[in-house]
């Protein structure tokens, strides 16, 4: 019995080993369902009497991987959209419309990778089937009145505005990337950003940004720089996207 057990073993690991030649980095489903609660939790936007996220979600995989998901990708959408309900019906949060989830190519990402953009957009323009980031109507009136979580004022964070949508990422210690790339811990879409276009840096304290050679430049407060570490409020510019730095509170 131990020797077919072993048999029965080495057969399995050949088929793998052949699996992994031919698809080096396989996706399951669960790591994208796992992806979109994250994305869904880092957009949220908080009103006056509610707490919104995303309700549109544009999910990018790499060509070749989309393909293995192309006769799956109805049926999983589905089963992501129960997944995005039941964690908001959990934690009492509110989408603005129905929820619509798309799978699209990206040739620019590697085999085993994901990228998700998320955004608001109402009922009469979801209708539409098209993908666009607006900033959600609340139902206290047409006033648009959002702040920042207090988990997140209290630390170092950047306000991200560009043509398509406004968002805050939290800034922790160390070093982080800010580009084009998808690669990069800060994700800029802006075809005027270069793909690696600045570094944040974390020294004694103090928040430094550092151009990584950039084609067109890196600028803070109007005046274009090598390196310079930041004050809070500091507005900076990067391709035609606008960033303002917060220290914390």
């Amino acid at each position: 019995m131990k020797i077919l057990d072993r048999i029965e073993d080495l057969i399995e690991n050949l088929l793998e080993g052949v699996f992994r030649r031919n698809n080096p980095s396989p996706i399951q489903p669960i790591e994208i369902g796992r992806k979109l609660l994250k994305v869904m939790e880092g957009n949220k936007r908080v009103s006056i009497a509610k707490t919104y996220v995303p309700n549109q979600y544009q999910i990018y995989l790499n060509p070749n991987q989309l393909i293995e998901f192309e006769s799956l990708k109805q049926t999983l959408a589905q089963e992501l959209k129960g997944v995005l309900q039941q964690k908001a019906e959990k934690e009492n949060l509110s989408f603005i419309g129905n929820l619509w989830i798309n799978f699209t190519a990206d040739p620019d990402l590697d085999l085993g990778a994901i990228r998700i953009e998320a955004g608001f957009l109402e009922q009469s323009e979801s209708e539409t089937g098209e993908f666009s980031v607006t900033a959600p109507q609340a139902d206290f009136g047409h006033t648009q009145i959002f702040s920042i979580p207090d988990k997140i004022k209290k630390q170092a964070h950047l306000v991200i505005e560009n043509h398509e949508h406004e968002y805050v990422h939290s800034l922790s210690g160390g070093r982080q990337s800010l580009g084009r790339s998808h690669k990069c811990d800060i994700v800029i879409k802006d075809q005027n950003v270069s793909r690696v276009h600045a570094w944040l840096e974390s020294v004694d304290g103090q928040w430094k940004l550092i151009d990584n050679e950039s084609t067109n430049g890196t600028f803070v407060n109007n005046q274009r720089i090598g390196e310079q570490v930041l004050q809070s409020g500091d507005q900076i510019r990067v391709g035609t996207t606008t960033i303002i730095f917060q220290d914390g509170e």
